[in-house]
């Protein structure tokens, strides 16, 4: 292997590993301890797999660096990398959706972020399509003399999915900061999930840092090694995708610490008190002792709501008495 490829290689492998055990960490969370395996959660499994995969294909393509191998699996890795984008993003999306229910006064909230990852899923589907059929037939990815799109078109067209995916990763992690920042949550838990939050923006600044160093480099086809520019935008983009799950992972992971770092919230009144109650029984795996359905019965149907979004998100809901200035 060239000396210049081998950034790429180790932060594959690397990556590779944190994505498993971050995804190995909130199924065992999620089906384990909160005995409930959402939406989410399997779009993020899905995503991460098309994740390794994609970094699967960089090592194959670092270890045939031809003409015909840069058109083949160049065009692969980038079909494999854009659906594994479009699937994390559904999962930021699911996840967050979850944590402002429908039944809250945050309607335009919610049909932002829909129709945000409406638009964006939208163009990454046609972008598979584009750079797959972008010779016409697949098979002559493999003929240089075949007619394509230039490169410069695919280029243009795969600096807008970088640009989509920062502006999406923003959006997703803005907006419930903003809801979180209003409400009553005691400054502990508003500065932690604030924290994790601002993962999903940090991954959305790196988009912007690929944006800006390809704009310095292009990667010709025709030629059969790898630039220094084209290393570190791999590097890069591998890195945003992989800070992308780490937010989401880490986002559900509360009932872990709960359970085994003893992570307690000081928050008062009745919602919160069963709130603490409730996750510390659905970490345990059992059911509602008779005092806490008794507490469960006297609550609004929100507060209901928000128990159980707390519990199955492990993350701190949001309700209109109370937790809502």
């Amino acid at each position: 292997m060239p000396l210049n490829t081998s950034p790429i290689f180790v932060v594959d492998v690397a990556c590779c590993v944190i994505s498993v055990v971050c995804i190995g960490l909130r199924l065992y969370v999620r089906g384990y301890l909160v005995g409930k395996i959402g939406l989410d959660d399997w779009l993020l499994l899905a995503g991460v797999i098309f994740f390794v995969a994609g970094n699967t294909s960089d090592a194959v393509l670092l270890g045939h660096l031809s003409a015909t191998a840069n058109k083949l699996f160049g065009t692969v890795n980038v079909c494999i990398y854009i659906i594994g984008e479009t699937l994390i993003r559904l999962a930021y999306a699911s996840f967050f959706l979850g944590v402002i229910p429908p039944e809250l006064d945050l309607k335009w909230h919610r049909y932002f972020i829909i129709t945000s990852v409406a638009l964006y899923t939208l163009f990454q589907t046609s972008s598979v399509f584009l750079h797959l059929f972008n010779c016409g037939s697949p098979a002559n990815l493999t003929d240089l003399s075949s007619v394509c799109l230039s490169d410069r078109v695919l280029e243009v067209l795969f600096d807008f999915s970088f640009g989509l995916n920062a502006v999406l990763d923003w959006v997703m992690a803005l907006i419930p900061l903003s809801v979180i920042l209003r409400s009553t949550m005691n400054k502990r838990s508003k500065f932690t999930v604030g924290i994790i939050l601002s993962l999903g923006c940090f991954a959305g600044t790196l988009c912007v840092v690929v944006l800006i160093v390809s704009r310095t480099s292009r990667w010709d086809y025709s030629d059969n090694g790898v630039p220094e520019k084209a290393i570190l935008i791999e590097t890069l983009a591998t890195m945003e995708t992989q800070v992308a799950i780490l937010c989401l992972t880490l986002a559900a992971l509360r009932p872990l610490f709960r359970r085994y770092l003893d992570v307690t919230q000081n928050s008062t009144g009745p919602t919160a008190l069963l709130e603490s109650q409730f996750a510390s029984t659905a970490s345990r795996g059992l059911s509602m002792e008779t005092g806490e359905i008794e507490m469960f019965s006297q609550l609004s149907p929100t507060d209901k709501h928000s128990v159980m979004v707390f519990a199955h998100t492990g993350m701190m809901p949001l309700n209109t008495h109370g937790l809502l200035k």
